[in-house]
């Protein structure tokens, strides 16, 4: 399965999640998976990459993070238990997202990337 998709599953896997209020257990801390799905939305929106290329910057965000796709989606669902937090949690993706850059010169390394609490 290509990493776009999974991405664009994550985010609706939380979406309908959310919706259902089924609460599941914390895979990980809210600032790692902030800052996990804004860098994946950030490439998701660099339409100039070949996919092959997308597909690599989000594997290696992953392997960064020390994540799977399946735990970034088991933790969307675990926000779904508590609407204003995943609500607060999506913001913080959206803030951290419109400022990352990607530094092109220097292969996956992000800049303007912090590691921001959301708790």
């Amino acid at each position: 399965m290509q990493m776009g998709l999974v991405v664009r599953h994550c985010v609706l896997g939380a979406a309908i999640a959310a919706c259902a209020r089924s609460e599941g257990r914390a895979v990980m801390d809210d600032s790692t998976f902030v800052t996990a799905m804004a860098q994946l939305h950030a490439i998701d929106r660099k339409h100039e990459l070949s996919d092959a290329a997308r597909d690599s910057l989000r594997r290696g965000v992953l392997q960064e993070q020390g994540l799977t796709s399946d735990e970034l989606e088991r933790q969307a669902r675990h926000y779904a238990g508590d609407p204003a937090r995943a609500s607060a949690i999506w913001n913080a993706i959206s803030r951290k997202t419109m400022g990352l850059t990607p530094d092109t010169t220097s292969g996956e390394r992000w800049r303007g990337v912090d590691q921001e609490q959301t708790r």
